[in-house]
């Protein structure tokens, strides 16, 4: 009876001692990683050899970007013709970049904003409208 037993517990045990060295193993079992055989076909190759690889928690992208300045409606990019955009900004919101180098125009227009906001006891804000000239940038 026992040697019966210790033949079964045998496989178990070789099985544990496996799935503790794959864990130990750097990048483990998942591909990619440390040396070992990946469950993927392909291999990723670094755009820039001179940076540091990604790591397990790394959003990596397979396609490049489509370009967002130019419509693709199949996509459902309306591009950025059109778009106001900020004209002081260095950031996403600036016309030098969301107008993609095809330059903006700028026009003044008549604005109307909600102002002079105050809070009625309980529950109820009240405010006057007021008219304002805006200078607006558009990307063409």
């Amino acid at each position: 009876y026992d040697n019966q037993q210790q033949q079964q517990q045998q496989p178990q045990q070789q099985q544990q001692q496996q799935q503790q060295q794959q864990q130990q193993q750097p990048g483990g079992n998942r591909g990619g990683g440390g040396g070992g055989r990946s469950r993927y076909s392909f291999q990723l190759k670094p755009y820039n050899p001179e940076l540091k690889a990604p790591g397990t928690k790394d959003l990596v992208y397979l396609e490049p970007s489509p370009n967002f300045c130019d419509p693709a409606p199949r996509l459902g990019i309306l591009g950025t013709h059109g778009r106001t955009c900020n004209e002081s900004s260095i950031g996403v919101d600036g016309c030098d970049l969301m107008c993609c180098g095809r330059g903006y125009n700028t026009h003044q227009a008549m604005v109307s904003e909600r102002c002079n906001c105050t809070f009625m006891w309980c529950c109820e804000v009240k405010c006057s409208v007021c008219q304002y000239r805006r200078t607006i940038n558009t990307c063409q």
